[in-house]
């Protein structure tokens, strides 16, 4: 078959009879469906695509095996006199349509538009062919594309079907279809319609007819099942009405529980309240109380400390000596020696001691386990002059020899080795100038004795040891 196009120029204008209710153009490839209507094959498609596919002008199911080809209304289609394309150009051809296309590939008129505007069909051909592309449906008169055609008749209200209960009414616009088939006010008779008595219990259907003869006949059914109906909905009512009852006796039960419950808890928080006055007074009550006792642990302290500054004098006077001589217990002697070998107390102080009451204030400091150089092997013993409040009456520099003595404590005294070295103040030495810290530095005996001769002999005795320090005055 010829390609059949769009712009066409038909010589008579083109029958309804030739014109495709779809795209609106003469027909191509024609198929007849069952129900009697052409459709061109290429229209028709969309249609024969969904699943239950219908006919786009009466809405019957359209089957794919009871669809034809048209061949003898095609032919007629196809000797339909045309003019052709380019006759606005100059070309005066007539023939029939089939003839067309193989026209259109040899007229001498399409090569002059070529070679006008560069492009087949020249402008004016392209802007006709845009315009052919939309049609104003048949039916309700919107402009749609063609290829939109079939979709805008499935839905267009104004399109001509047919009742699908087959009552016999024809070609009445889609929109109406709705109110013709409507159970109460329409007017269909092959409708199946309920019984109106359905909510009393008639479980009747039928078409419109027969349920008007129902209705006749049968009156006095329909007013017992009213009747039952009524007397059902009295009943319901009635136990209703007794369970309202019972349930308003327990909310009047549980109001008077709550009103109860109210009172008590109106009681309480009044206990509560006074409760929590007392409490506030007694919580003021605590906090002075808590005023006065911080005041005392404060005057305690202070107290404290004036008895320990006390304590602590009184026994500095247990063992101060105003003579210039010193005997001087050092208790636990093995953990002090063991506290120096580790580092923790590398040396410790005597306690002060005096020349006279106004004289000379001193102390003495030993290294238990040596220092420096003899660190490990002797013990270190250096006198330090200490900073006093008569220092100003005093001779300096300081001229008075030292004697330090480590006494042997073995029982039989005419044996005992005691250990004594005795140090001669140098003039020069800034050691015994008059201190102006708190005390001056150290001078004495880096080797006063090893500690394998400290610990042979019994100098030390309960672990006690004893040295005795004696100012020349």
């Amino acid at each position: 078959m010829a390609v059949v196009l769009p712009e066409a120029d038909f010589v008579q204008p083109l029958s309804k009879v030739y014109e495709c209710p779809i795209c609106m153009l003469a027909f191509r490839d024609p198929v007849q469906t069952a129900c009697g209507h052409r459709f061109c094959a290429d229209c028709l498609g969309p249609c024969m695509r969904k699943k239950n596919p219908q006919c786009p002008i009466d809405g019957l199911e359209l089957h794919p095996d009871k669809l034809f080809a048209d061949v003898a209304f095609s032919r007629q289609v196809l000797s339909l006199t045309v003019r052709c394309n380019f006759r606005s150009d100059g070309c005066d051809w007539k023939g029939e349509l089939r003839d067309l296309q193989e026209h259109l590939e040899s007229c001498t008129y399409r090569d002059m538009v070529h070679m006008a505007c560069g492009q087949a069909g020249g402008k004016k051909a392209r802007k006709e062919e845009a315009v052919s592309k939309i049609k104003k449906c048949k039916h309700c008169t919107k402009e749609v594309p063609s290829r939109e055609m079939v979709l805008h008749h499935e839905s267009c209200l104004a399109v001509p079907v047919n009742c699908p209960n087959s009552c016999g009414l024809k070609d009445v616009p889609r929109s109406q279809l709705p109110q013709h088939l409507d159970p109460v006010r329409g007017n269909c008779p092959q409708s199946v319609l309920p019984c109106p008595f359905k909510p009393a219990g008639c479980t009747f259907q039928a078409k419109r007819p027969e349920m008007n003869k129902h209705l006749k006949v049968l009156p006095q059914y329909h007013l017992g099942l009213l009747c039952q109906k009524i007397n059902d909905i009295h009943q319901t009512l009635a136990k209703h009405e007794g369970q309202m009852r019972a349930q308003a006796a327990k909310v009047a039960e549980q109001n008077e529980r709550i009103q109860n419950q109210n009172a008590l808890l109106t009681s309480q928080h009044q206990r509560v309240k006074s409760q929590n006055g007392k409490l506030e007074s007694l919580t003021v009550k605590v906090c002075n109380q808590s005023e006065k006792i911080e005041l005392l642990q404060t005057e305690l302290l202070r107290k404290e400390a004036i008895i320990a500054e006390q304590m602590k004098k009184i026994k500095e006077l247990e063992v101060t000596s105003y003579d210039g001589t010193l005997l001087w217990r050092i208790n636990n002697f093995s953990q002090r020696h063991q506290e120096a070998a580790n580092k923790q107390v590398p040396s410790i102080y005597s306690p002060p001691f005096y020349t006279s009451r106004f004289g000379y204030k001193m102390c003495i400091q030993i290294f238990a386990n040596g220092g420096g150089e003899t660190r490990g092997t002797h013990m270190s013993i250096y006198f330090h002059i200490l900073k006093h409040r008569y220092d100003s009456v005093l001779q300096w520099p300081f001229p008075h020899n030292i004697t330090f003595t480590l006494l042997d404590q073995s029982d039989d005294s005419n044996k005992a080795e005691h250990i004594s070295h005795t140090l001669v103040p140098d003039a020069t030495a800034p050691n015994y100038q008059r201190p102006t810290s708190s005390m001056s530095e150290g001078r004495g005996f880096h080797k006063f004795v090893s500690l394998e001769k400290l610990w042979s002999r019994s100098y030390t005795k309960d672990d006690n040891l004893f040295i005795k320090v004696k100012v020349h005055c």
